[in-house]
């Protein structure tokens, strides 16, 4: 009968008042015998029953008769329940057990939808039924619980009559316990979901990578788009490195990254800043909104906290939220007239010196304007997004967000009068390098390029902006000071 106790602890968690009753009778452990079928097992800190070896401090026994007249529709009397052992603990806990409640409705609504559930619950009934009727008959004769057995004989022919019933009770508890199992993988066979009036219908799901640990909020993040109807679709690498519970995509739609744009209207990045970045420049072409979950650190651009997402992207998905838009940079590099690489940022482009350490020098055009020759460790061109990530780090500005411009930042110049600079964004940047030693392009600090004497950087505003969604509440400059820690007290 070991096999009965996921069924009782899952009752117990349905019941959380009785459970934490329960609790307070931590480390007693109960003997079941209902008809000669025995389970003993010991009640832990969390309320739950648990397997145990040691002999049961109180016995509770449902005699023949008490089975029989349930079955049949009829209230058990004095002496068809009784206690062994310790009696105060078995008159506390009769009366806990017998009062939970199968909330088969509840426990399936959450998958199948309330029409469904309840066809579910109907045909569980004879289960809850009999649950129930325990509980209502050893709530009300309580007080008079009997330790005699018994009297009446029972015959042969009338035992092996419940016997049956007993043995058809014990096979449903076991298929209910094995539909439990299966709910989660049949959830869309029988999913009735729940129309929502929203703006967006293809929701792209992206996850930060290497996350395994990231599964449980993916999980609650798909059921709560599927439920209200939703069309979902993940990122293949989030589900080839575990992100994502293999039983979480069925009836997903699977694709790359780099195609989300094409068959989705919102994309929600699961992730820290690093992943949002990632998704930006892949999406950007195609002007599709994104909108960030944090489950990184800082959190600049995934400002949706992972503790209430659902709370809060559903007015998102309702069409209330704030939308804004963020200027990209397009980065081109240019070798003996040629263009060897071209690649999009949406923090920065930096040109940085390799592992060497030495300096390196470069010259500075703006619209093919002359404006400096510097030697120094590098050069940052950001976007207002970037300019509180590497820039602010160097002394670069904060620029707000919905500013057209860019910042040029020097990194360690050789000379201190390079200071940085604050352009247009309509403005074509170009950079000479005329001593690379072994520098470096990189892009959001994602991907980079080697580069070489005389080759040409090419920097220009990308013709596409990023669509960012915010809710509703959304402050730019509270957020700098959330994350920056301003006003808070010095040590």
């Amino acid at each position: 009968m070991s096999a009965l106790f996921p069924v009782i602890n899952h009752l117990i968690q349905q019941n959380p008042e009785h459970r934490q009753d329960l609790s307070r009778l931590s480390g007693k452990t109960l003997s079941l015998n209902l008809a000669g079928f025995g389970l003993t097992g010991r009640i832990n800190h969390d309320g739950f029953l648990e397997t145990a070896d040691q002999p049961a401090d109180t016995l509770i026994t449902f005699h023949q008769s008490a089975i029989r007249k349930i079955l049949t529709g009829q209230e058990p009397g004095v002496g068809d329940i009784s206690l062994e052992g310790d009696l105060m603990l078995g008159m506390t806990v009769l009366p806990i057990l017998g009062s939970l409640r199968y909330y088969a409705s509840d426990d399936l609504a959450r998958i199948f939808g309330d029409s469904l559930a309840g066809s579910i619950s109907e045909r569980a009934a004879n289960i809850g039924q009999t649950v129930k009727k325990i509980g209502q008959s050893i709530a009300e004769q309580i007080s008079d619980f009997s330790r005699e057995p018994e009297s009446p004989v029972i015959d042969a022919a009338t035992l092996s009559a419940w016997m049956e019933e007993v043995d058809k009770l014990r096979d449903d508890v076991a298929r209910l316990n094995e539909r439990l199992d299966r709910l989660e993988l049949d959830r869309l066979i029988f999913r009735r979901p729940m129309p929502m009036n929203s703006p967006f219908h293809n929701i792209g799901i992206v996850t930060r990578p290497n996350t395994p640990e990231i599964q449980n909020t993916a999980h609650t993040l798909i059921q709560f788009l599927q439920g209200h109807g939703l069309t979902v679709y993940l990122d293949e690498i989030g589900i080839e490195e575990r992100c994502i519970y293999v039983q979480d995509t069925v009836g997903c739609h699977i694709v790359s990254k780099s195609d989300l744009g094409k068959h989705c209207d919102l994309v929600i990045v699961l992730g820290g800043d690093g992943t949002f970045l990632s998704v930006a420049r892949e999406i950007a072409p195609r002007t599709v909104p994104v909108i960030g979950i944090n489950q990184g650190h800082l959190g600049f651009l995934t400002q949706i906290p992972r503790e209430n997402m659902t709370e809060e992207l559903l007015p998102v998905l309702e069409g209330k939220y704030l939308p804004e838009e963020r200027i990209l940079i397009e980065a081109t590099l240019v070798r003996d007239g040629e263009t060897i690489h071209r690649a999009l940022a949406l923090n920065d482009a930096v040109l940085s010196r390799g592992g060497a350490g030495q300096m390196i020098e470069f010259e500075v055009f703006i619209n093919q304007e002359f404006v400096y020759t510097q030697r120094s460790d590098g050069l940052i061109v950001s976007t207002p997004t970037g300019s509180t990530a590497y820039s602010l780090a160097a002394g670069g500005p904060i620029m707000q967000a919905g500013l057209h411009a860019f910042t040029l930042v020097p990194i360690c110049p050789q000379s201190m009068t390079n200071r940085p600079i604050a352009i247009p964004d309509t403005s074509e940047i170009e950079i000479l390098v005329t001593q690379s030693g072994d520098a470096r392009v990189h892009f959001d600090g994602q991907s980079f390029i080697d580069v070489q004497n005389l080759d040409r950087i090419i920097i220009r505003r990308y013709h596409n902006p990023l669509r960012i969604l915010h809710p509703t509440d959304y402050q730019y400059f509270r957020t700098l000071r959330q994350k920056l820690h301003w006003g808070e007290q010095l040590v």
